[in-house]
């Protein structure tokens, strides 16, 4: 157990006490032993390993996309552009854009190193007078300006409201409908959308693979609805199926397929033929904490590499860092035995430590398992009274009491009483009694 004690319990002056009440209340052990079986660690034998690339003090970007061999950010007020084809090293990152004084609603990569993006209105607004209107703006890679198309009296849909196929055909997302600009910047067809979308809920225009338009609408706090974009000269959407059954935290464009990321903790990826979505990687092995956040950066810039830029907001501080993930087979990982913990939404300070453990620690590693409300009495319950239950249970979420009346838990006294890091006196004893039944 010495190795299981130091479980996000590597603290220091005032932060010992409240660390050791949270792995108090938040950590058990399983009274039942483990099956010999045990869960494959990564997806078709790779996991994906982090890199911190840069600290969060050092950089706060907005808007990251990979499309050709770079990476495209928003930062300090303007567009920057970074080759990532042999190495990531963003002290070589050039400005291509400074943002208009109206702001830049949403930019793209065009299929020829061009750079199609969508600026707003520069004019005093307030609440009830915000101006309408945008312009898409097509710049050659030389900087010069191709074209510079004004739609007067419209509003964009969304942060993500633009996408440029193969074919150099810009699609721009509206309150009610996606026009679809020619090459040459003339607006050539309409889509309305009106039909398809939730009142109060954002639409999304992605890229994916061999250039192919996507249109994602949020049906639900964590649903969408996805139709592909189809047609030459005139265009319809399609509706497809298949969007992974997990509440969906967000979905991402990329040249190798779409991404879809979930509370589950699991990033998908669609593929075009008839696979559908498959699981990409799973946070956990990569020994990364992805807070459930709109605001999460996901950029892959090849098959084997992602670029991720996380907010992790754990209620005492914020932090914010960018990493470097790379494809590698499970073979090269050294051992560890696997810890599983399940949990009903698990907090970001919880999820942070576990992360930190990870990392830190050569002989365990802590797998958890979410849950939704909806499971507790049925997955959950069901996977406690297996052969083969978790070894640890979050219980703040939980009726601790009742969990203990049926021997769920084992007794923690022993291992209180033989800890060379913990004491009795680190608890209030009223704590320590109210979570004590039958002795134990």
């Amino acid at each position: 157990m010495e190795g299981r004690e130091g479980m996000g319990l590597k603290v220091v002056g005032a932060r010992k006490i409240w660390m050791a009440i949270a792995v108090f209340m938040t950590l058990f052990c399983t009274a039942c032993a483990k099956d010999s079986s045990e869960r494959e660690i990564g997806i078709d034998g790779f996991v994906f390993r982090p890199e911190l690339l840069v600290k969060s003090q050092d950089l706060r970007i907005y808007k990251m996309k990979a499309w050709g061999g770079c990476i495209y950010y928003v930062k300090d007020k303007a567009l920057y552009k970074l080759s990532v084809e042999d190495k990531v090293d963003f002290t070589e990152s050039r400005v291509v854009l400074e943002i208009p004084a109206g702001g830049m609603l949403d930019y793209m990569p065009g299929p020829n190193q061009e750079l199609y993006y969508v600026t707003g209105e520069e004019r005093a607004w307030d609440a009830k007078t915000a101006p309408r209107g945008c312009t898409l703006v097509k710049c050659l890679e030389n900087g010069k300006t191709e074209y510079n198309r004004f739609f007067p009296d419209t509003v964009v849909s969304g942060s993500e409201c633009l996408a440029v196929n193969e074919e150099g055909w810009a699609f721009l997302a509206l309150e009610d409908e996606i026009y679809c600009v020619d090459p040459e910047g003339e607006l050539a067809d309409s889509i309305e959308t009106g039909e398809i979308c939730s009142p109060g809920m954002e639409g999304k225009l992605l890229q994916g693979a061999e250039g192919r338009i996507y249109y994602c609408v949020k049906t639900s706090f964590s649903r969408y609805s996805f139709y592909e974009l189809v047609g030459k000269d005139s265009f319809q959407l399609v509706k497809l199926e298949g969007l992974p059954v997990e509440d969906i935290t967000d979905i991402y464009s990329s040249e190798y397929g779409l991404l879809c990321d979930t509370w589950g903790g699991t990033l998908y990826q669609y593929s075009i033929d008839s696979s559908g979505w498959k699981m990409l990687l799973q946070w956990g092995d990569a020994d990364m904490y992805h807070p459930v956040s709109n605001t999460n950066l996901i950029a892959q810039i090849s098959e084997d590499r992602i670029i991720t830029y996380l907010a992790v907001d754990t209620g005492r501080e914020n932090r914010e860092g960018m990493s470097l993930l790379t494809r590698t087979p499970v073979a090269e990982l050294p051992e560890r035995e696997e810890i599983v913990m399940v949990s009903i939404y698990p907090s970001s300070e919880l999820m942070q430590m576990v992360t930190e453990f990870n990392r830190s620690n050569s002989r365990y590693h802590v797998t958890v398992e979410t849950y939704l409300w909806g499971e507790l009495d049925t997955k959950l319950n069901s996977r406690l009274v297996s052969s083969s239950p978790p070894d640890l249970l979050d219980v703040s979420r939980l009726d601790v009491l009742n969990y203990a009346e049926k021997q769920t838990f084992e007794d923690l006294e022993p291992y209180l009483e033989g800890s060379s890091l913990l004491d009795r006196e680190d608890f209030m004893e009223n704590l320590l009694e109210g979570y004590t039944v039958d002795e134990k």
